[in-house]
């Protein structure tokens, strides 16, 4: 056996995904790092590796789609946990944001105008059935029959 032994990888996790947006951060003097314009820039991870060497993730970052392709050290990103300060939302002409109450009631209602709109059918194609006893019609009874109990559970 040699007595150079291999690095191994760890056996935890990196702390950050690809996706996710991190601040650039001076663990020496435990502050974020600002650009030239005095502004905290937010980038993205486009990926991840394990530098065997120094022993840490190393990440490859962006800001918007742009890479200066260097590899960052794990210790030197800090998580966005808090989002932008402010965004410009557009709901378009006459809607606006729902609560989850209202959300909640709004998809209820869609739901059931879904589920009536289907027992109709199935009623119309019952009747049909029981008029000319097509098979075509049993089926596609049946067929309803299965999208009302994805929509029910029933």
């Amino acid at each position: 056996m040699d007595e150079k032994q291999m690095p191994e990888l760890p056996d935890y996790p990196p702390q950050f995904d690809v996706g996710d947006y991190v601040m650039l951060y001076n663990p020496y003097f435990d502050e974020l790092i600002i650009n030239e314009d005095g502004e905290f820039v937010l980038y993205e991870v486009n990926a991840i590796v394990y530098d065997l060497k120094d022993g840490v993730y190393r990440y490859r970052l962006s800001v918007d789609g742009e890479s200066d392709g260097l590899w960052y050290n794990e210790h030197w990103l800090q998580p966005d946990i808090f989002g932008p300060l402010a965004i410009r939302l557009d709901f378009g002409e006459g809607e606006k944001m729902l609560t989850p109450r209202e959300k909640s009631a709004q998809e209820a209602k869609e739901r059931a105008k879904k589920i009536d709109e289907l027992l109709d059918e199935y009623n119309d194609y019952k009747r049909l059935y029981e008029q000319f006893g097509d098979e075509e019609y049993r089926d596609r009874m049946v067929a309803l029959e299965e999208d009302l109990y994805k929509l029910t559970g029933n």
